[in-house]
């Protein structure tokens, strides 16, 4: 007997601060193409960092821009010159978009790519970062 599990989606505290636009918009036509490179959000102490995993490529490949509450991510595609025996993979263009939460520092945003990943960085703003301070008992 054939059965189908279905579980709920999970959700996480980041959902919060940000949410991919295509979960919000549901605009299939807004990407180029099939091609969505993983992404990874982590939260630090000053900022979140979202890696995608981009490998193949070159800075000059990306175009990232903030469109209001939204960040916007495209790479370029390449054409793989060659005749293939197989041929697994590819370096499509894509388009990818983040809605960004109202406590992120957008003037400060800041990326790299190394090795593969393009890192950006999404400061927190000064207000929505954690203070602490030590208090003395008398």
């Amino acid at each position: 007997m054939n059965m189908m599990l279905r579980t709920a989606p999970v959700w996480s505290p980041w959902d919060r601060f940000v949410t991919p636009a295509h979960r919000v918009h549901r605009r299939p036509e807004a990407s180029p193409s099939t091609f969505r490179p993983a992404a990874n959000i982590r939260r630090e102490a000053e900022a979140y960092v979202l890696t995608l995993a981009v490998p193949g490529r070159q800075k000059e490949d990306f175009r990232l821009e903030l469109d209001q509450d939204t960040l916007v991510v495209r790479g370029e595609g390449k054409d793989l010159d060659g005749t293939y025996t197989r041929r697994e993979f590819s370096l499509e263009s894509f388009e990818r978009r983040f809605r960004l939460a109202d406590n992120i520092d957008t003037g400060a945003v800041a990326a790299t790519y190394t090795d593969g990943l393009l890192r950006i960085t999404l400061p927190l703003k000064a207000e929505a970062q954690p203070q602490t301070r030590e208090i003395t008992i008398a």
